[in-house]
C-alpha cells in the first residue's frame, strides 16, 4: 500500500534485504532501465528526494537511488 503522506525531505526506514535501483535515462524514449542494483544488508533510514507514484527516490551514498514504496516505512 502506498503511503500518501510522504514528503520530499522526510526520512523513511528501509529494512534489510530491500532492493535499491539506479536508473539510466534513454534519449529516444522517456522510459528508463535500471543500470545498477543493490540489496541493503542492514536496515537504514534515508532521506526522500523524489516521489514518483509508487517509487521513491532516496539519498544513499551520495546518489539518488529508487525504492518501491511497499518496501519502506515512514518515520
Amino acid at each position: 500500500m502506498m503511503n500518501r503522506n510522504l514528503k520530499i525531505g522526510q526520512l523513511v526506514y528501509i529494512p534489510s534485504n530491500v532492493d535499491l535501483l539506479k536508473y539510466e535515462k534513454r534519449k529516444k524514449s522517456k522510459s528508463s532501465a535500471p543500470r545498477k542494483h543493490l540489496v541493503l544488508t542492514e536496515p537504514t533510514s534515508l532521506l526522500v528526494t523524489e516521489i514518483m507514484g509508487d517509487v521513491l527516490g532516496v539519498h544513499y551514498q551520495g546518489e539518488t537511488w529508487y525504492v518501491n514504496q511497499k518496501d519502506i516505512y515512514s518515520n
